[in-house]
């Protein structure tokens, strides 16, 4: 959900919020409440956004560890008799086996965090296409106490190649975020007019040619329906494992054993 405002023909304001949900390769679902707040102008661009998570964890992964100890419960003289110079003792001992299994577990969270940029169209090219370049700063909270926060520097360059088409290139300044310092990717801004397709034409009109404004308006008004820019991504990590000491299993044994001991020499 969002509006955008035409200020006297200089600047789009806007405001938007957005509910985002992922499902990770550990079939975890989490959700997200986002907003954001934007300025357009036929120059300048400048935005933030806000990403709130809910405040749960999924179990991500398990492993269980065995231990195993034996120590000596008691001990009971059996027989004693003499071998030559040698004083024997028959002893039968209880030896107790004790066998640990703990489970450990890994959790997972989604990150809390922000984002925002300003950016400037570059006048040399502005004849043949808008070309705008970026530059602002990330912030993403570690979800548990072992995770450190995801923060730094970020660059965008934005292209419309074409009307309908947009193209992006990022750099950020760890790969941490993504796996990588730079990401890429393509937009495609398609215009819809449910009026047309009512009346059995083409929806689709107008499709690849440049949106020209209204009468007495700038080019500015055509942007009022451009992509929101934001993090389309739920941001996750994980734990360290952690005993579950709940799952904790603990089996005693009790077998006996006899042996020869000697007593005196």
């Amino acid at each position: 959900l969002g509006n955008r405002y035409l200020v006297a023909d200089k600047a789009i304001v806007g405001v938007n919020t957005y509910y985002d949900s992922r499902w990770t390769i550990y079939d975890n679902q989490f959700d997200q409440f986002g907003a954001g707040v934007e300025v357009l102008t036929d120059w300048v661009d400048a935005r933030a956004n806000f990403y709130f998570p809910e405040n749960k964890e999924g179990l991500a992964d398990t492993y269980a560890a065995t231990e195993t100890s034996s120590r000596v419960t008691g001990s009971d003289v059996e027989d004693v008799h003499a071998t030559g110079h040698t004083i024997l003792a028959e002893m039968e001992q209880t030896v107790t086996t004790t066998t640990t299994t703990r489970f450990f577990e890994k959790y997972e969270r989604a990150r809390e965090g922000w984002d925002a940029e300003i950016g400037v169209k570059l006048p040399c090219v502005d004849e043949w296409c808008d070309v705008r370049v970026f530059g602002g700063y990330y912030a993403w909270k570690g979800p548990f106490e072992e995770n450190e926060d995801i923060e730094g520097f970020k660059g965008r360059v934005e292209v419309r190649a074409l009307p309908i088409l947009y193209i992006d290139a990022a750099y950020f300044e760890d790969e941490e975020l993504d796996g990588n310092e730079w990401t890429a990717g393509m937009r495609v801004n398609l215009p819809f007019d449910i009026g047309n397709l009512a009346a059995g034409k083409n929806p689709f009109e107008g499709t690849g040619e440049r949106r020209k404004p209204a009468k007495g308006k700038t080019e500015l008004a055509s942007r009022m329906t451009e992509q929101v820019m934001r993090d389309l991504k739920v941001r996750m990590d994980q734990s360290n494992y952690r005993e579950n000491e709940a799952k904790r299993q603990v089996d005693k044994d009790r077998s006996t054993r006899s042996s020869e001991e000697v007593v005196l020499q």
